[in-house]
């Protein structure tokens, strides 16, 4: 059991290799979906859940200990999501132990129990296996992931005899033996993630948990190694791009901003897609900003696009089937204007206007591949545009960016 149980963050740790090798889109969406390392892509999350111990005393299956045996738990998490298929967390969890052991291997009726407190804090490698196996889709609606860890865990357990009414308690000496009230621990996890919005999800899972020592029931015969089985449900919140103390105190927004200081978007994997490009849901995308303020509607045709030029106007591009890319850097549900979007974001390059499906996104630059736009989306977002990402455009009009687009 010992030697399975460690195998298998490597067997995850091979596969997370060997798909990332096989896969070269996935190093594309992690540029273009990494912003900065410490402001973006963090999620962080809470759960609550049943707590069923599996080590010498217990002679119970999982459904016949959901009324006795099945304390609470809850975990506290937070990772930081290097790629969009792949990131790296910590957790701490809290769990309560209940076991009964009534009978024996050989059939002899007996009565103990165990119960107490456990403790833990975990360092673990994340896993999407949605973008990991089938690439990056930011429409995506569920995901299933995995953790793989290593911790540190403490407890404070007690054995009862019922019949006699002894009992033993952690760090006790019996005989020789001193029962350890400490060891490392090996969490394995599997879960589904489902999006409730753009940055807040449902978390559903379980964690199997091995603790590399065979104190924590007080007993040690059969099992080499006590376990854990944490059946958990609960809620987490990806954040980032929020918080830019960074920004100089010379960095005046202009007077003329509608409601001050508009707010940026996060444009990572965490966002929704731009379902409008397809059609007028009535719903704004996750990339358009919800702006109070009343603005007459332009004189074109609702799904026309409307393009306002800065000063002067780029060079087009040129490819024959009308395909091109742009970066685009803001969005809105009401016209901010050219001017605005400059002075805020103290642009020197052109910036054009572009209204499609009733909504407002300014962009920079025409280009003819995909690698040309991303190479300009990383100088904006140098410069502290940090909102900044690649859109592809045909015939004027915006469509949704695919992986093949990205080759």
């Amino acid at each position: 059991m010992h030697k399975t149980t460690l195998k298998y963050p490597i067997f995850l740790f091979v596969i997370f290799c060997s798909l990332l090798w096989e896969n070269p889109v996935l190093g594309q969406n992690l540029s273009q979906t990494k912003p900065g390392f410490f402001n973006s892509n963090w999620n962080i999350g809470l759960n609550v859940g049943i707590n069923q111990f599996y080590g010498d005393v217990n002679n119970h299956t999982f459904l016949q200990k959901i009324s006795k045996e099945s304390p609470l738990g809850a975990q506290l998490y937070l990772t930081k999501m290097i790629h969009s298929s792949w990131g790296l967390g910590i957790n701490l969890n809290y769990a309560g132990i209940k076991s009964i052991k009534d009978q024996l291997p050989d059939g002899t009726q007996v009565s103990f129990s165990l119960s107490g407190m456990y403790y833990s804090a975990n360092s673990y490698l994340y896993l999407n296996f949605n973008d990991l196996i089938f690439g990056y889709q930011a429409d995506r609606f569920w995901a299933l992931y995995v953790k793989a860890g290593v911790g540190y865990a403490l407890w404070n357990t007690t054995l009862t005899n019922d019949i006699t009414g002894t009992a033993i308690k952690s760090g006790e000496t019996v005989g020789d033996h001193t029962y350890a009230k400490q060891a490392l621990e090996v969490p394995l996890t599997a879960g589904l993630r489902f999006r409730l919005s753009a940055r807040m999800s449902l978390d559903l899972g379980v964690e199997f948990n091995t603790i590399l020592n065979d104190d924590v029931d007080l007993w040690n015969e059969g099992y080499k190694y006590d376990r854990f089985t944490y059946v958990y449900g609960g809620l987490s919140y990806s954040f980032g791009n929020t918080h830019r103390s960074k920004r100089s105190d010379t960095d005046q927004q202009p007077s003329y901003v509608p409601k001050g200081n508009i707010p940026l978007v996060d444009y990572t994997f965490f966002s929704s897609p731009d379902k409008s490009l397809n059609k007028n849901t009535g719903t704004p995308p996750a990339d358009v900003l919800q702006i109070d303020q009343p603005v007459a509607p332009p004189s074109q045709t609702k799904n026309v696009a409307v393009q306002v030029v800065q000063t002067k106007k780029p060079q087009v591009n040129n490819n024959p089937g009308g395909l091109e890319f742009r970066v685009q850097i803001m969005a809105a549900d009401k016209k901010v204007g050219i001017g605005v979007v400059q002075a805020k974001f103290n642009l020197t390059v052109p910036v054009e206007e572009v209204y499609q499906n009733g909504y407002y996104r300014y962009t920079v630059g025409h280009f003819s591949n995909y690698q040309s736009a991303l190479s300009e989306s990383r100088k904006m977002r140098a410069q502290r545009v940090y909102d900044a990402f690649v859109t592809a455009y045909k015939d004027g009009l915006r469509i949704p960016l695919t992986s093949t687009m990205m080759k």
